[in-house]
């Protein structure tokens, strides 16, 4: 079930909140009572939920392997409407962590490796956002 059909399952004034609590866990009052009254919300939560973890194994397979070019490749493979911010701001943090501990070298191979990958597996017409994002990025780090 992908994201569409969940969130079908969920009435519009809803959606938000909703969204809001499969991404933080964190939910009014008035979503906890939809929820707790409802078999198709209930069923699609778990829906999400167990889309997160095994994106999660997945990940924590990916990162056994120590390869951040390979993570950042799993990154790219997620279909857009199942990635949550949450969800890519994790993938970037990890791949970047395990990059900037690694010797200089090193370093300079995860890089190439990953422009390549990025090269290979990003969309045609992308390349603008690609360079504003990085740049926002490093902006942002100083």
């Amino acid at each position: 079930m992908n994201l569409h059909e969940v969130l079908a399952k969920v009435p519009d004034p809803l959606r938000i909140e909703f969204l809001k609590f499969i991404e933080t866990g964190e939910a009014s009052d008035e979503f906890c009572t939809y929820l707790d009254g409802n078999r198709e919300a209930q069923e699609a939560v778990d829906a999400i939920f167990e889309r997160q973890a095994q994106v999660l194994e997945d990940l924590a397979s990916s990162l056994r392997t120590h390869d951040p070019v390979q993570v950042a490749r799993d990154a790219l493979a997620m279909p857009a409407p199942a990635r949550t911010v949450t969800a890519v701001v994790n993938d970037l943090t990890r791949a970047l962590m395990h990059a900037v501990v690694m010797p200089e070298p090193d370093r300079r191979a995860v890089v190439e490796r990953t422009v390549a990958a990025i090269e290979e597996a990003a969309p045609e017409g992308t390349e603008v956002e690609l360079r504003k994002t990085v740049a926002e990025i490093a902006e942002a780090v100083g």
